[in-house]
């Protein structure tokens, strides 16, 4: 495997709101970006028109590091924003990885597909070669568990309050069926509806004002006279402050 990234766009089509993807050509970005840690396709080197209609996904590999979506591709610019389907693979296959083996190439895999709400999911994906008889994995269009399932909704915005919250735990519903579960924190068992106890507590001690004397001085800037109130140590260091500020450079008294 080289020993740079690259990457190569997967054309053909989608079925099962995209769940399921069928992959029967590939186009290689002639000039794109390549290093030991980056890939991606350059501005003035775009997919051709002709073909943009058929492109189905993006795969690119991590020569002999590991096959693992890194931040820069799950950025907001990245390949797997970019793109419906995203597949990074890797040479480093593990002792156990039986399919990485028979593929050739360890790999991860995730695509983007519509949810009932009409927004946009993204789930895990698997690599089923096409063609190959007796394929020892078995596989099927894999949906969105709904039912009992907590994840994480993010700005979902079409959900509601779950009939299953309670005083720990609060729930959203998603019109999907997606439950999402977080800390109740509008009630707990303490630290909330103390006035019983508040309201018993006498006032917190405050200490008295200190006597105050005033202070005049000339600001020359608006020729106006201004009264300043201080303590008496604070009046004296003013006093010292201002005597040495007349003496000082680019004082304009």
């Amino acid at each position: 495997m080289d020993k740079d990234e690259w990457l190569i766009v997967l054309l053909g089509t989608k079925q099962e709101k995209g769940l399921h993807i069928i992959v029967d050509d590939f186009y290689v970005p002639r000039e794109q970006y390549r290093d030991k840690a980056h890939c991606r396709i350059e501005d003035h080197d775009p997919i051709p028109l002709e073909i943009f209609h058929k492109v189905v996904g993006a795969l690119h590999s991590h020569n002999s590091m590991a096959a693992r979506f890194s931040g820069g591709d799950r950025a907001n610019d990245g390949l797997c924003s970019t793109f419906p389907m995203s597949i990074v693979i890797g040479s480093s296959i593990g002792k156990n990885d039986q399919e990485g083996y028979l593929l050739g190439f360890e790999y991860e895999a995730e695509l983007t597909y519509e949810l009932p709400c009409g927004g946009l999911g993204i789930s895990n994906a698997r690599i089923i070669p096409r063609g190959v008889e007796d394929w020892p994995f078995l596989w099927e269009v894999e949906r969105p568990e709904t039912k009992g399932l907590h994840v994480y909704l993010g700005d979902c915005s079409e959900y509601k309050e779950s009939k299953d919250s309670n005083t720990y735990e609060y729930r959203r519903e998603a019109k999907c069926g997606l439950v999402e579960t977080e800390p109740n924190l509008r009630s707990s068992v303490f630290g909330y509806n103390g006035s019983r106890i508040l309201n018993a507590l006498p006032k917190p001690w405050q200490p008295p004002p200190p006597e105050k004397k005033g202070k005049k001085y000339v600001d020359a800037k608006v020729d106006k006279e201004i009264e300043y109130l201080y303590y008496d140590k604070e009046a004296e260091l003013m006093d010292k402050w201002l005597e040495l500020a007349r003496y000082s450079d680019g004082y304009e008294g």
